[in-house]
Order: C-alpha cells, then sequence, then structure tokens
C-alpha cells in the first residue's frame, strides 16, 4: 500500500514548465547595448555568466525575460527588473539590481523542550562580488563546535568552482547499543574540499575529499566494556553529487525543483575491513498555488552499509528532519523521509511578511541489520503534523523566524510533540 501511495505521489506531482524553452520567438532587432544599474559590489563581469542576451546577437523577449530570472534565481538582491526600448532598429536592454548587505553576523536560535541550540557568525555571502562565502561559525548544542570556511560555486567565465572548510564539531551523543544506550561525547576534527563542474546554469557535479579525526568518550559511569576508554577513529571520505536546480525565486514564494543524487565512501584506518557506503536521493518540488499559497515538498531516501554498529549515521531528530520527534531519538543504517507545508502569506508591509504553514513530517528508519521490508513496517516509522508561522525581515537579507507546533501521530518511542523554533525555512 505505502509503495502505490508513493508511486501516486511521484506521478502527480509534476515538474514545472519553464520559461524561455520550446519556441523561441525572435524580433527582427539586434541587441545593442546591456546596461547593469545599481552595482555596488556585484562585478558585472561575473554576472554576465548568468544571461544568454549578448551585444550583437537577435532579440528574444523569452530569453530576455528567462535571464532576469536567472539573476533573480542567484539570491542574492532584493529586486532585478529590466527594461528595453528600440531606437534605430537596435534593442537596448537596461537591468536594474537592488543589491543587499552581504557582510553580517550570522545568528541562529533554535530548540525544543529536550534541546537548545544556538549559533553565532560573521560571512561575507557575495566576496569579491562574485557569489563566494567566507565566513567563520561558532555554535553549542550541548557542546561547542567551530568552523572556518570559504566556498566559491562559480568562477568568472569557467564552468568550474570549488570550496573548503576546516572545523571542530563537538557534542553529545547517544550511542544505541543492543541491551542499552549510552552517552558520549563526540568530537570531531575535520578538513574537507570540494570541485564544482558546471553544465549549463543548473545542473552541477560535485566531487569531494575529506579527512576526519573522531573521539568518542562515555559519559555513564558504567559504560558498555569497548566505551571503557575513549575511542579514537581516523577516517577519509570520497563523495560524488550531482545537482540540478530548475528552482525559480520571488523572494518568499519558490517554483521548480531540486535534484541531488549524492554517494559516499568511507575508510577507516583502525578498521580496514570494515569501509562504509552511502547513496542518498533528494528531491524538493514546490508550486505556487495563486498569489498568495506556496506548497513545499521534500523527498529524501539514504541507503548506507547495512552493518551492526552504534556508530550509525542516519538518525531521526526534530532539528533535522522529523519536528517534534526529540533530540536525535534513534539511528539506522537507512532512512526515508517526506516533509510537506503549505504556505500562505496573511500579511506585508515594507518591513516584512508574515506566512502561516500547515506542515507534516513522515520517516521511516531501518535499523542496523534490518531487511528492507522491515524498513516499511510500523515500528520504523515516525510521523508528526503541525502548524506554525514565518516571518521574513525584508531589512535583513535571507532571515526567516520560524514557529512551528507540532503533535505526533506515531511516535515509535518519540517525544509527543511540542514547539519548535529556529531561523530560515525547514527546507
Amino acid at each position: 500500500m505505502l509503495m502505490r501511495y508513493l508511486l501516486f505521489l511521484i506521478l502527480t506531482v509534476q515538474f514545472t514548465h519553464v520559461k524561455g524553452q520550446g519556441i523561441v520567438r525572435h524580433l527582427p532587432y539586434k541587441i545593442d547595448t546591456i546596461v547593469f544599474e545599481g552595482l555596488n559590489v556585484t562585478q558585472e563581469d561575473w554576472l554576465r555568466t548568468f544571461i544568454q542576451c549578448k551585444e550583437g546577437a537577435p532579440f528574444s523577449p523569452e530569453i530576455y525575460e528567462r535571464d532576469l530570472q536567472n539573476i533573480r534565481n542567484i539570491n542574492l538582491f532584493f529586486s532585478v527588473k529590466g527594461e528595453w526600448r528600440v531606437s534605430g532598429g537596435q534593442v537596448a536592454i537596461t537591468i536594474k539590481i537592488r543589491e543587499a548587505k552581504y557582510v553580517y553576523p550570522y545568528v541562529y536560535v533554535g530548540g525544543f523542550k529536550e534541546a537548545f541550540q544556538v549559533s553565532l557568525g560573521l560571512s561575507n555571502i557575495h566576496w569579491k562580488g562574485k557569489g563566494g562565502t567566507l565566513g567563520i561559525w561558532y555554535r553549542y548544542y550541548d557542546r561547542h563546535s567551530f568552523s572556518a570556511f570559504y566556498r566559491m560555486p562559480r568562477l568568472t567565465n569557467s564552468s568550474l568552482g570549488y570550496e573548503w572548510a576546516v572545523g571542530k564539531y563537538g557534542t553529545v551523543e547517544p550511542l544505541y547499543f543492543q541491551d542499552q544506550v549510552c552517552l558520549v561525547n563526540y568530537d570531531l576534527f575535520s578538513t574537507s574540499s570540494k570541485l564544482y563542474r558546471w553544465m549549463g546554469l543548473h545542473q552541477r557535479v560535485e566531487a569531494g575529499l575529506g579527512i576526519f579525526h573522531e573521539v568518542y568518550t562515555a559519559l555513564d559511569e558504567h559504560p558498555v566494556a569497548i566505551l571503557s576508554h575513549p575511542i579514537k577513529k581516523n577516517k577519509g571520505l570520497i563523495s560524488l553529487s550531482y545537482i540540478l536546480d530548475r528552482r525559480d525565486y520571488s523572494y518568499e514564494m519558490v517554483e521548480g525543483n531540486f535534484l541531488e543524487l549524492s554517494s559516499e565512501y568511507v575508510y577507516t584506518l583502525e578498521e580496514p575491513q570494515f569501509p562504509f557506503a552511502a547513496g542518498q536521493v533528494t528531491w524538493k518540488n514546490y508550486k505556487k498555488l495563486g498569489g498568495k499559497w506556496n506548497s513545499a515538498f521534500r523527498l529524501r531516501l539514504s541507503y548506507g552499509t547495512n552493518r551492526y554498529s552504534p556508530f550509525l549515521p542516519y538518525v531521526i531528530d526534530g532539528f533535522a528532519n522529523v519536528r517534534g520527534s526529540g533530540n536525535r531519538i534513534a539511528r539506522g543504517t537507512a532512512m526515508a523521509l517526506f516533509n510537506f507545508e503549505l504556505r500562505r502569506r496573511v500579511y506585508q508591509n515594507r518591513y516584512g511578511i508574515v506566512q502561516l504553514v500547515t506542515f507534516s513530517d513522515l520517516a521511516w528508519l531501518r535499523k542496523a541489520g534490518d531487511s528492507i521490508p522491515s524498513w516499511w513496517s510500523a515500528k520504523s516509522n515516525y510521523s508528526y503534523a503541525g502548524f506554525g508561522g514565518r516571518v521574513l525581515l525584508q531589512r535583513f537579507y535571507h532571515i526567516v523566524l520560524r514557529l512551528d507546533y507540532s503533535r505526533a501521530i506515531h511516535t515509535n518511542g518519540g517525544a509527543k510533540g511540542g514547539l519548535v523554533f529556529g531561523i530560515g525555512q525547514f527546507y
């Protein structure tokens, strides 16, 4: 019954038609000039890599409109408007851009009854006016974490991009053994990098390398034997991903699809006989339903090496995937996740926008060693639903205040629900 439901859902959520495809109408004029106004930070030569209109080329209204949307989809500007005029048999294009403030402190506060998280940072999200990100970040979530990172998703006049990061992640983690649950201090020291290869404006391949040092230290007075002394592991990671992003942005409204296919291989120096491999598919679909309604759907299928271990990769967590479920309540080797939101704008002025949201979060988690059929059984299901609100601040770019109230439909040992607050859309 479940598989029939999934097939029906995937077939009925249709992919969004993209303007500019199909028949393109060219007017009997050529483009004389393309002028950008309002660029104080953004480098014009970098911005031109996102448009198809070129001086000397035939003018097409469809391509022109698509170019404006492509610039909006960079998601760095408050507004993007354009106009074109015919003079002497040639077209002059003017693109007016309202830039945002790109260097600012980052503050994230989120939590629910069982857990609290705060993050502080400082970043430049438009480094050198070419869409790069340079920043530092601190987080408290049971314990202290920090990171420094740099990302240049697309080099000027190139199909390449890259990123790197170095950091330390610390938290309190529950490890699930066959007969008991043990709490440990978990420390992860890491450095990683990725190389991007773009294929057009909307799709890219990412290849990554990472080096990790993990330390597990028991907090219980009488831990299991394996935790009688700190466990240290040195790991290497290789990852490969394909990303297709066809989302169109109009401030709080989103239309289109996002698809990511990713895989990774992890090798542990201390346990070379136990490598770990995993694959993941993430699909997001957004639809505008009239002028004020917006639906958002996320499907994520994650599958890893099915070997019993207390150090399992996938977790049910109220911050990450299932609102109201609690603080890292279960771990497994495979997970199917479904999130759905229906958002409606109810108020807007020059300072911000208020949205009301109703949502449902469903997940199926396969425990270590379990079979695929057991993955889809009731004992593996976590289902929650609720409602909430969003406040989008127009004076501060990319700032969304979020508050959700969730109630359990099927807890499977999780919490019964509660309030979840944070900054940013859930997905």
